[in-house]
């Protein structure tokens, strides 16, 4: 048996690392920095998600990336569980962390989900979206980012502002979340566990518990 290697693994296809803020689709004043760690499979990004950059960071979720036409051709009823990134792209507060440019997210949609216990995964997982709109940011959380990490969200936003289409029109079957008189898109815990271990790339892959446009 050839000794194992880590180039031998999915781990080796990893090659970018992003750092946003997640918002708990039923609990929109629940926040958490989330570091993202993606590759590219095909035509969509998956990415391993972890509560800091440190050593001993917590994986608290799986996310998915796909394209604006990627997500016109899903179901109706899958579009409720995808957001987009529209917002936190153009305000800055999602960046590339360890790049000297700045990155352009393009159109993509994610889901994930969010440890709840502090010490250990518990019950059911939870769906997590992103920032649609500056109302729902925690800027003390984005400043202590920021000052952590030597970046500058504000001016992001302003370099940003020079080469994005800033009118270019959201899609409006995504952030179904956000839609009032609805009911709190989240996720329904299944009896069996073969339900939880869906797989099948459309961003319901449960995990421990947890476009841009």
């Amino acid at each position: 048996m050839a000794p194992w290697s880590v180039l031998d693994t999915p781990m080796a296809k990893i090659h970018q690392h992003l750092c946003a803020f997640h918002v708990v689709a039923d609990q929109h004043g629940r926040q958490i920095q989330s570091h993202h760690y993606c590759s590219c499979i095909s035509d969509f990004h998956q990415c391993t998600i972890y509560d800091s950059d440190l050593p001993n960071a917590r994986l608290i979720g799986i996310e998915y990336l796909i394209s604006e036409d990627k997500f016109n051709s899903l179901p109706t009823e899958e579009k409720q569980y995808w957001h987009s990134h529209k917002y936190e792209v153009e305000s800055g507060v999602l960046i590339q962390m360890h790049a000297s440019g700045i990155e352009d997210d393009d159109s993509e949609y994610m889901t994930g989900t969010l440890i709840k216990n502090p010490d250990l995964p518990l019950g059911a997982p939870s769906l997590m979206m992103s920032y649609t709109n500056p109302e729902m940011v925690d800027w003390e959380l984005v400043k202590k980012r920021d000052q952590e990490y030597d970046v500058n969200t504000i001016e992001r936003s302003k370099a940003r502002s020079t080469y994005l289409d800033l009118k270019y029109p959201k899609n409006e079957e995504a952030d179904q979340w956000m839609k009032s008189g609805g009911q709190p898109v989240q996720f329904v815990p299944a009896v069996q566990c073969s339900s939880l271990g869906n797989s099948n790339g459309n961003g319901k892959e449960a995990s421990s518990n947890g476009n841009s446009s």
